[in-house]
């Protein structure tokens, strides 16, 4: 059983003690623990130099960007998992980088299809778990709200690329969110501009576990 646990935030001044990247080290506590044949690898986008697309078209010769190695690396981990989550922060929409590995992988499917009408791509029926989050207050309406504007269009897009969304409530049928725990979690500081947020990582593991353990039941079911 192979995942990566794609962390989509950006944010150079936290690193790895970002919410997103440390929810992806939870995560895969989560899925160790419960099966001893799992591996997991967390992938920082944060570390990837990724290059936006300019539509050149090379990319239908071979499906890789001749211009972007990190994104080729990235796009390899997630062809070769046998399930994919995205933890990805809500900033003004959605994070950069994330923008674009979909672009990407949206203009090698294009270029794909247009050289063979029976092209398949190479995530067609690849399992997504998406879990989106931001600085808001956990409360139904702020939930909502990630999911129409963060995880739903992820979803859309990877549904589009022939990908399967793994989701647990009928409600939000493209993924989980949370929020923060309350308005006390931000607080500003001294040192730097923006202020310091903390996070209830333990409320946190409570909310998305369902999600990661039907991950893990359907990729179980499917080797």
């Amino acid at each position: 059983m192979n995942i990566i646990c794609l962390s989509a935030s950006n944010t150079k001044l936290m690193g790895e003690k970002s919410a997103s990247t440390k929810v992806c080290h939870l995560i895969k506590e989560m899925i160790t623990e419960k099966s001893n044949d799992a591996k997991v690898e967390v992938v920082p986008l944060l570390q990837y130099n990724l290059i936006p697309c300019t539509f050149c078209g090379v990319c239908s010769k071979d499906g890789t960007c001749p211009f972007d190695n990190d994104f080729n690396t990235v796009y390899e981990k997630i062809i070769k998992a046998d399930a994919v989550i995205i933890v990805t922060p809500y900033y003004s929409t959605i994070p950069v980088k994330l923008t674009m590995i979909l672009e990407k992988m949206n203009e090698i499917f294009y270029a794909g299809w247009l050289g063979n009408s029976k092209y398949i791509p190479p995530i067609y029926q690849k399992s997504f778990g998406i879990i989106g989050h931001g600085g808001m207050p956990e409360t139904e309406q702020s939930l909502k709200y990630y999911h129409t504007n963060l995880i739903t269009p992820i979803a859309n897009t990877l549904r589009g690329l022939g990908g399967t969304i793994v989701s647990v409530r009928d409600e939000f049928p493209n993924g989980t969110a949370f929020g923060l725990e309350n308005e006390n979690c931000i607080k500003n500081s001294e040192t730097q501009i923006f202020p310091e947020i903390t996070q209830n990582y333990e409320k946190i593991s409570q909310s998305i576990e369902p999600l990661v353990h039907k991950i893990i039941s359907k990729i179980a079911q499917e080797l």
